[in-house]
């Protein structure tokens, strides 16, 4: 069970904010800035926003540098998120393994819990037995009923039923869970009348804990994780599973966009038909309880969608072509669109522009926004342990004319078509210059090249680059253009898959060099770092060959520079068109906000490895 955020004093792993004496970890006394900052950063654990938790928490840092408390947040934040090497890295490089708190030890094991289970076969089980001894001897040290459980869970998946039944059955002895009426004391009596094979009662239990109005989205999906593992370890079916934990389900995360391409227009309906538009959303809104929304605003219908969201306690994320052109084209509409649209802005959780230029609105920066925004939905959907819709604001024959709405459905992903029973108006793209396409961005180079002495240039050449040539070699189809000078190499893959399937196979070539052979004791691996975003195609008239080139190129250089060595960084573009594309075939593990090199911006950055 991962408490994390919501217990009080005495269970050592929350807070009550009203008490600042509650903040475990921290001395009397806690200033009203560092309150504040908790307050923000369980607000976003709870609502299942893990990233921007994690994001707050280290901002924060820099002006709580000794805040345990937020250190204990950030990590649990990425761990939760699914990066559980990053977590554990920041674990050890925050000091919260020299920590005496109890609440501090639990996330170490609920981190060698995580890495347990992407293991398989007795690695897998050995690994479950550690991290559940790791919890036994926290109890052990100062009794509760947090680690308790995790050591019953734990060693029931590790396959000692005998013994996670007796430790099942001290947890229901606790009068914290036996007489217990709020959100964890229900959740932990549930998961160990599961463990006890007591369906009905566990039954029960989640159903109260689920009416209890003391925790959020983020709790329940944790919740959720952890009793999933329990009833496949017992052999419940997937079906059967999921009636029974109906109850405890996230909401969904829904990804809006207008159907109707309506050009030029700027007559808008009159207020009998918003009237009804509106009407019809909040209908939907009502089934459907969405938990956050990701919308372009760029027709009147997604700005009528966005404030009945904003109205109903829905978190709304922006996903813009350009900020500046899309501000442009609702002003040049005018009415009252423009101010609304501003005003949605402004209550927005997140505007994500995904090209940086505005002299180009191009309608190919539309579909890739779409693409980027339906991916974001998809990311926050598995960070809730929730599912993605896609909901089209339009008629069923309308919904065939746009790409990203074929693909949605094509996937075989849930999608709502909603009619609201008039155009309400639309801002079209202006093509304004060329139009351009979108495509991986790779560059990539060889740490301590340029110290590397002469001598071995030669072999350098053959087995360094030479591995390179026969991985780009093999999948010459997939690259549109690739360059060297000196260690560095710069590649144009426009399949996203392909590119990370590129990135992986170089690094894997890479590896397996000695690097004795260069004079050095590692492996001559790279930092590669990618983008994926849209460039304009022409010749290169000085080495007469088809070349790319934009701004999207200049941020892919950035990231090579601060990529650590032997590994591939991704900026949230890339991993989210991935995350769409390629069906689970691949990780990116948040690392955080970096700053690129000279100066080019502070971005999301993920790093790929393979499933």
């Amino acid at each position: 069970m991962d408490a994390g955020t919501s217990r009080g004093a005495s269970g050592g792993v929350g807070l009550k904010l009203t008490r600042p004496q509650a903040l475990v970890g921290e001395p009397r006394g806690v200033p009203k800035s560092l309150l504040k900052a908790v307050a923000e950063v369980e607000r976003l654990l709870e609502q299942g926003d893990l990233l921007l938790a994690f994001d707050r928490a280290s901002e924060e840092l820099s002006r709580h540098p000794d805040s345990e408390i937020l250190k204990h947040r950030g990590v649990l934040a990425l761990a939760r998120a699914g990066a559980t090497e990053r977590a554990a890295q920041l674990f050890r490089e925050w000091g919260l393994d020299r920590s005496s708190e109890g609440h501090v030890r639990a996330l170490e094991a609920r981190l060698a819990k995580d890495q347990a289970l992407k293991l398989s076969g007795e690695d897998r089980r050995q690994a479950l037995f550690e991290a559940a001894s790791v919890y036994r001897r926290i109890y052990e040290a100062k009794p509760d009923y947090y680690p308790a459980i995790n050591w019953a869970s734990l060693a029931f998946l590790a396959g000692d039923i005998a013994e996670a039944q007796r430790v099942a059955a001290i947890v229901l002895a606790d009068p914290k869970v036996k007489g217990g009426n709020d959100y964890w004391a229900l959740a932990t009596r549930a998961e160990a009348e599961l463990l006890r094979g007591q369906l009905d009662r566990a039954a029960a239990d989640m159903a109260e804990a689920a009416a209890r109005p003391d925790a959020g989205a983020g709790a329940h999906s944790s919740t959720l994780r952890q009793l999933r593992l329990i009833l496949a370890k017992i052999g419940i079916g997937a079906d059967e599973a999921a009636a029974l934990l109906a109850p405890l389900s996230s909401p969904p995360t829904l990804h809006v966009l207008d159907a109707p391409l309506i050009s030029g227009t700027s007559d808008y309906a009159g207020r009998k038909a918003v009237r009804a538009a509106r009407e019809r959303i909040q209908a939907l809104l009502a089934e459907l309880r969405p938990g956050a929304v990701f919308i372009a605003l760029s027709s009147a219908g997604e700005i009528l969608f966005a404030e009945e969201a904003l109205a109903n306690g829905v978190e709304l994320n922006v996903v813009l072509p350009t900020a500046e052109s899309a501000e442009a084209d609702w002003a040049v509409a005018g009415s009252g669109w423009a101010r609304r649209f501003r005003s949605c802005c402004r209550k927005a959780r997140r505007i994500v522009s995904v090209a940086e230029d505005s002299t180009a609105d191009e309608s190919g920066l539309a579909d890739y926004a779409a693409r980027v925004a339906m991916g974001l939905t998809l990311l926050r959907a598995q960070h809730l342990d929730g599912e993605a819709m896609q909901v089209v604001l339009g008629d069923e024959d309308q919904a065939e004319d746009q790409p990203a709405i074929r693909f949605w459905r094509e996937s075989g992903r849930h999608q709502n078509i909603l009619s609201l029973g008039a155009a309400i108006g639309k801002v079209s793209a202006v093509a304004r210059g060329e139009e351009r396409s979108c495509s991986a961005l790779i560059f990539g180079d060889l740490p301590g090249f340029s110290k590397m002495p002469e001598k071995y240039l030669p072999i350098f050449l053959e087995q360094v680059m030479g591995a390179i040539g026969d991985v780009l070699g093999a999948s010459k189809d997939a690259v549109a253009l690739k360059n060297t000078w000196g260690d560095a190499i710069h590649c144009v893959i426009p399949d996203v898959c392909r590119a990370a399937e590129i990135c992986l196979a170089v690094q894997r070539r890479l590896r397996a060099i000695d690097g004795h052979l260069l004079g050095r004791d590692d492996a001559p691996t790279m930092r590669i770092g990618a983008h994926y975003g849209p460039v304009f195609e022409g010749w290169d008239p000085v080495l007469a060959h088809r070349t790319f080139y934009g701004r999207a190129l200049s941020r892919a250089a950035r990231i090579e520079p601060i990529t650590p060595p032997g590994t591939v960084y991704v900026t949230e573009a890339f991993a989210a068109i991935l995350l769409l594309e390629s069906r689970g075939k691949f990780t990116c593990t948040y690392v955080g906000q970096v700053p690129l090199a000279k100066g080019f911006g502070t971005f999301r950055m993920y790093d790929l490895s393979a499933r």
